[in-house]
C-alpha cells in the first residue's frame, strides 16, 4: 500500500514538472554555423553574432557577423557576412543580437521573426 502511494506520488511529480518543458529546445548558431551547414531546413533557428551594418535603403535589412570574427578583428575581405531582412527596424551597427528566424532556401539570408539584444559574457560561445 505503502509502496503503491509513493509510485503515484513520484509518477505525479514527473507529469507536474514536466508540463510546458521544451524538449526540442534550440540550441544558440553562430554565423559560421549557418555558412557551413550546407542543408537549410524549414524549422526556425536562433543566432546570434554582431550587426556590422544596416541598408542605407532599408532599416530593416542589415548584415550579420560571427562574434569570433569580430573578437578577432580580421579584416573585411576574410569575414562571411549573413544578410538579415528584420519585420523590425536593426538594431545599431557594433550590436550583438539573437536573432530568431528561417534560413531562405533561395538565397543565404535569415528572415528573422524576432531580433534581441544579447548581452553576451567575454568566455560565452554561441554554440550549445
Amino acid at each position: 500500500m505503502r509502496r503503491s502511494v509513493l509510485i503515484k506520488v513520484l509518477l505525479l511529480t514527473v507529469i507536474i514538472t514536466s508540463v510546458g518543458c521544451n524538449n526540442s529546445q534550440q540550441k544558440l548558431l553562430s554565423v559560421r554555423d549557418v555558412q557551413t551547414n550546407e542543408r537549410q531546413t524549414s524549422n526556425p533557428v536562433i543566432i546570434v553574432g554582431v550587426v556590422l551594418s544596416v541598408s542605407v535603403d532599408n532599416p530593416k535589412e542589415f548584415a550579420l557577423m560571427d562574434l569570433d570574427d569580430a573578437r578577432a578583428g580580421k579584416p573585411g575581405r576574410e569575414i562571411f557576412y549573413l544578410p538579415v531582412v528584420s519585420k523590425s527596424r536593426a538594431p545599431k551597427a557594433g550590436a550583438v543580437v539573437k536573432i530568431t528566424g528561417k534560413v531562405m532556401e533561395h538565397g543565404l539570408y535569415v528572415a528573422a521573426t524576432k531580433v534581441e539584444r544579447w548581452k553576451l559574457d567575454p568566455g560565452t560561445k554561441p554554440k550549445g
